[in-house]
């Protein structure tokens, strides 16, 4: 009997223990949902630029989002209202958050491109940084007005 105690107990203590991981499983995504965010603005200007995949992202987690276009003289008036002094930012249920990549990871957690597990985590930044890297690089070409000048 001392045997089948101890069974029953470990079958309980088990048992319990996978109820237990399941209730907070289930809690963690109901939470996930319930901070969904709503009302989600994108500032930036009428381009994808830096805001492209964070649009791309924001459709992907059916999040519904607003475009605020702006253009070279609005750019100005806005400018020191921004927290770097520069676009895109985003508007979260009326708060006012910048940089592209970090909001990128935000809007990740809700459609399930961004993983939990923290190595994986690790593998998606370092694509997401390197791609912002080339693209520090390519930007004087891109913004070049001589093509001939840009093509070098």
């Amino acid at each position: 009997t001392t045997t089948s105690t101890t069974k029953n107990l470990w079958l309980a203590c088990g048992t319990g223990i996978l109820v237990g991981v399941g209730l907070c499983r289930l809690q963690t995504i109901m939470s996930r949902a319930s901070r969904r965010p709503k009302n989600v603005k994108v500032v930036y200007f009428k381009m994808a630029g830096r805001a492209g995949a964070v649009r791309a992202a924001l459709k992907l987690a059916n999040i519904k989002y607003e475009n605020d276009f702006v253009d070279r003289d609005s750019m100005q008036e806005l400018k020191p209202r921004l927290p770097f002094g520069q676009v895109p930012v985003f508007e979260v249920n009326g708060e006012i958050v910048a940089q592209s990549n970090a909001f990128l990871r935000y809007v990740g957690k809700f459609s399930g491109l961004y993983p939990d597990d923290p190595f994986d985590a690790l593998k998606v930044d370092e694509i997401v940084d390197g791609v912002s890297d080339s693209m520090l690089l390519l930007r004087p070409s891109l913004l070049e007005k001589n093509v001939s000048r840009a093509r070098e």
